[in-house]
């Protein structure tokens, strides 16, 4: 059971890593079209790369704390490890998946990626929720 509790921490910090990076590309680009360097669409400016930092950074943050907790067998990733793995994957790109509100260029990798996450999603959930108080420390 360990063994499969380390995979599900590895894998929160790898999700957690990817929308920190996400972040940072976004802000870097919003960056460089404030400049002038690159010239984007007229809904992507700064301020759009600002209200992305805004409401992806904490959960990116808290994902890859949950992760770090969960590396660790910490009884204090257990709960919130349910919760990303439920509300974050499973209900948030069910969702998305279900409003079918697709960019304008992707194909089938929007169907792909969403069912990925909450394929994730129900993996944190059995897995966390199968595994006893203790095999985690305190």
């Amino acid at each position: 059971m360990k063994t499969l509790i380390k995979i599900l921490a590895l894998v929160f910090i790898t999700v957690g890593g990817f929308i920190a990076g996400f972040i940072l590309l976004v802000l870097v680009l919003g960056a460089l079209h404030s400049l002038g360097i690159v010239h984007g669409q007229a809904n992507q400016n700064f301020y759009s790369a600002v209200t992305v930092f805004i409401l992806l950074v904490y959960p990116a943050i808290w994902i890859i704390r949950t992760g770090r907790a969960l590396l660790s067998f910490r009884r204090s990733g257990r709960w919130p490890g349910i919760a990303i793995a439920s509300g974050l994957f499973v209900a948030l790109n069910a969702a998305l998946l279900l409003t079918k509100d697709q960019p304008g260029k992707v194909g089938n990798g929007f169907v792909i990626f969403h069912l990925l996450m909450i394929l994730i999603g129900v993996y944190g959930v059995l897995v966390l929720a199968v595994t006893s108080r203790n095999d985690f420390v305190e």
